[in-house]
């Protein structure tokens, strides 16, 4: 009988030690891969952020595009006597522009997300944006001829290099949002 019970109480125990093993397991397993989807959630969280105030941004390039259009801050018209057209700055959008610029910046706290090369190409151009409007304070037209050429040129160059990199972010951490 001694034997009997000997295997009774062998088998008794390893059978409790597999039920605590898989038990064991199968916890750490569920923990493991709890901790997987939640980092993996965390991170499609973050990149969606980042496509979401890219693109946000972008509908800012309405503003600064050398078409003319009705948000255009900078048109070109010809003027009397002149036979090249010639650079109009006009205040009421520029001012639109700033308004725009600091609501989705700050207000809605999509500038935490930009990468920082599109963050410094759109306050460059408001550096330039805000210099004009401080310039032209004193003008009681809304459009004023702008005769300094090179704050043309740095505005042109400035929407020329934001608008890839905008395109260039948004492709980019699109891309990355798909996990295999």
């Amino acid at each position: 009988m001694e034997c009997n019970d000997c295997s009774q109480l062998i088998t008794t125990l390893v059978s409790l030690l597999t039920a605590a093993l898989s038990g064991f397991l199968s916890y750490y397993f569920a923990v493991r891969k709890y901790r997987k989807e939640s980092q993996e959630n965390v991170e499609r969280w973050k990149y969606e952020a980042i496509w979401h105030a890219h693109q946000s941004f972008y509908k800012l390039l309405r503003f600064m595009t050398d078409n003319e259009n009705a948000d255009s801050i900078l048109v070109f018209r010809k003027q009397e006597g002149s036979k090249q057209p010639q650079p109009i700055f006009r205040k009421d959008k520029a001012r639109e522009f700033l308004a725009e610029l600091t609501d989705e910046f700050y207000k809605k706290g999509n500038g935490l997300f930009l990468s920082k090369e599109v963050a410094d190409s759109l306050f460059k151009y408001r550096h330039i944006v805000f210099g004009l409007l401080q310039v032209f304070s004193n003008y009681d037209e809304n459009e004023v001829q702008l005769k300094n050429t090179q704050a043309v040129e740095n505005m042109k160059k400035n929407f020329q290099q934001l608008s890839p990199e905008i395109r260039k972010s948004l492709h980019l951490h699109r891309r990355d949002l798909l996990f295999s």
